[in-house]
């Protein structure tokens, strides 16, 4: 169960990732709004689509312990920012909701993961 659980948290974190970073790269128009609204300029969009397409494939890509630490460390600084800069936007707890909740995600992968590797698993 255990193993289910996280790579269903695994893979919806991975999933948001690749394809908000996609998004960003690519600059898609809702992204680029976002990001206007937020009162980012729109070169962040480049580094952080870089960044969360590598962490996509860092946590779902066997024995790259070190690496996979660091792809949740920066998901989770990633997803926290993004409620914070709604919430500090004066957007309202509501638009902070979706990255809260990809953030538990995060963790709970993140804490299942660990699970995982002190019971010799690879994942």
């Amino acid at each position: 169960m255990k193993s289910v659980l996280y790579w269903l948290a695994t893979g919806i974190i991975a999933a948001e990732l690749f394809v908000g970073g996609i998004a960003d790269l690519m600059r898609a128009q809702w992204a680029s709004a976002v990001m206007i609204h937020l009162g980012y300029p729109l070169y962040m969009m480049t580094i952080l689509g870089f960044w969360k397409v590598l962490a996509a494939i860092a946590l779902v890509v066997p024995r790259i312990n070190r690496i996979r630490e660091w792809a949740y460390a920066g998901t989770v600084f990633e997803l926290t920012g993004a409620a914070a800069s709604h919430i500090l936007r004066g957007d309202g707890l509501a638009a902070a909701i979706a990255p809260s909740v990809f953030t538990l995600l995060t963790l709970l992968s993140w804490i299942l993961w660990n699970a995982r590797i002190r019971m010799g698993a690879h994942p």
